[in-house]
């Protein structure tokens, strides 16, 4: 797969999301989305950067813009 650029659009994809229900990009299509990766869930710098992200949805909804965050699978907690 070819690396993006900025400015380039992003291909679909369809993830599940955390209650196991399908979440597609083009759900998404004609809408202003902020698409955030963190590459592992229960560290402090992904934790810290969801929470913000999570403390401004509303102000984000404010200007139309939804938020999704992607990361890789769940990983066992013991």
């Amino acid at each position: 797969m070819a690396q993006l650029k900025e400015g380039d659009a992003a291909p679909d994809f369809a993830l599940t999301d955390q209650d196991g229900h399908m979440v597609r990009l083009s759900d998404y299509s004609g809408r202003r989305l902020l698409l955030y990766f963190y590459p592992k869930a229960l560290t402090s710098g992904c934790t810290t950067q969801a929470q913000a992200v999570r403390d401004a949805l509303d102000e984000l909804a404010a200007h139309g813009v939804a938020a999704l965050g992607i990361r890789p699978g769940i990983e066992s907690i013991p």
